[in-house]
């Protein structure tokens, strides 16, 4: 577990460098409207409009399996 803390800092601290800081504002307001459209489709398993917390935990978990 600690090793994978330790990847997410590192991830998160790499962060600033990336193009998302430099992209204009209605860029970034798309890139986040798919965000949270894909977080929907692919997470909300039941359809009931709500984020559960099971939903949201494996959400979390693909996020970090990503960038570890």
């Amino acid at each position: 577990m600690e090793n994978k803390n330790n990847k997410l800092v590192q991830y998160l601290s790499g962060i600033s460098n990336r193009s998302f800081f430099t992209e204009s504002s209605i860029s970034q307001g798309i890139k986040i409207a798919a965000e949270v459209e894909k977080i929907w489709i692919l997470y909300d398993i039941d359809q009931n409009g709500n984020l559960d917390y099971e939903e949201l935990f494996q959400y979390f978990n693909d996020v970090i399996a990503l960038h570890l």
